[in-house]
């Protein structure tokens, strides 16, 4: 089982900033509804107001909006979708954008993941990333460590979008961090009252000390 991120585009009358009258939305959700149950697939209706269900069998998990069916897709659903959604009336189907692996990992097997793949290079990664030309200079130490947490993290069953300090990518990177702070490969700094946490990678002089 391969899981991807997955966009069935659709054509339902839908206007960008408009949206659908009401009378159109009941008639395209309701046979969304239909067409999908028929086939096996369990509704989820959100809590969100106004917010459309979710599509879901098995490890497939997609949010039917008039515009696009997106989200989380076993590639063995992929073509038993798109026959559901030729039997459409109220909308159709035109396109389907196919994007990036998803991994089934919950949070411990993702950190795992990132242990074992970024182990042996990480601390390259953040003393380069962290080095300056000056030891008065320094870099803003949040910054740097959530654009490479972003860089590496992969989507996964429990978050396809965006990133978050939350987050195990940022968790390890952290921690990573955290540690080359301790063994004093990289030195901490702030700006005036403590407003920003800096850092810079220590130079050749304080690493022989």
């Amino acid at each position: 089982m391969k899981l991807r991120n997955v966009s069935f585009r659709i054509e339902s009358g839908y206007i960008w900033g408009r949206g659908l009258s009401k009378e159109q939305y009941e008639k395209f959700d309701n046979e969304i509804q239909a067409l999908f149950s028929e086939a096996g697939f369990e509704i989820i209706k959100r809590d969100i107001r106004n917010g459309c269900p979710y599509l879901v069998k098995e490890k497939t998990k997609l949010y039917s909006h008039p515009m696009s069916l997106s989200g989380c897709c076993d590639e063995s659903h992929i073509e038993e979708i798109k026959e559901i959604l030729s039997k459409g009336k109220t909308f159709k189907h035109y396109h389907t954008d196919i994007y990036d692996e998803i991994f089934d990992f919950d949070e411990k097997k993702e950190l795992e993941y990132y242990q074992s793949k970024y182990n042996a290079t990480i601390e390259k990664t953040l003393t380069d990333l962290f080095r300056t030309k000056r030891k008065n200079l320094f870099k803003n130490k949040f910054s740097i460590i959530r654009e490479l947490a972003s860089k590496i993290a992969v989507k996964t069953v429990l978050h396809t979008i965006g990133t978050s300090d939350l987050y195990p990518s940022f968790q390890y990177v952290y921690e990573e961090y955290k540690r080359l702070v301790d063994n004093g490969l990289l030195i901490e700094s702030t700006t005036a009252y403590g407003k920003m946490e800096l850092c810079r990678s220590a130079n050749q002089k304080e690493l022989k000390a």
